[in-house]
């Protein structure tokens, strides 16, 4: 869909609020409709672009699905190891 506007079909998924933090990011432009057609406005992208680094906190960073969906088997994985060890050491 290059050139045209794909709000209704990023709408139709139903993308997450990471999702759309980070469509925010990647905005090159916005279209302007003139006399019943869409046309590019002149826009800069460097101007409208913010910094990733300053558009979340770390709160948000570690509560986004991403990292949850990480952290929380890995850390399953860790206590399930350390309790096996555990357990091994008691019957040996």
């Amino acid at each position: 869909m290059a050139g045209k506007d794909s709000t209704n079909q990023f709408e139709d998924v139903g993308h997450s609020k990471d999702a759309r933090d980070m469509a925010k990011e990647y905005v090159i432009g916005k279209l302007q409709v003139v006399s019943g057609r869409t046309a590019a406005a002149p826009t800069s992208a460097v101007s409208e672009k913010k910094s990733p680094a300053c558009s979340c906190n770390w709160k948000e960073i570690v509560c986004s699905p991403t990292w949850s969906n990480f952290l929380i088997p890995t850390t399953i994985g860790i206590i399930v190891f350390v309790l096996y060890k555990g357990v091994m050491k008691v019957l040996a």
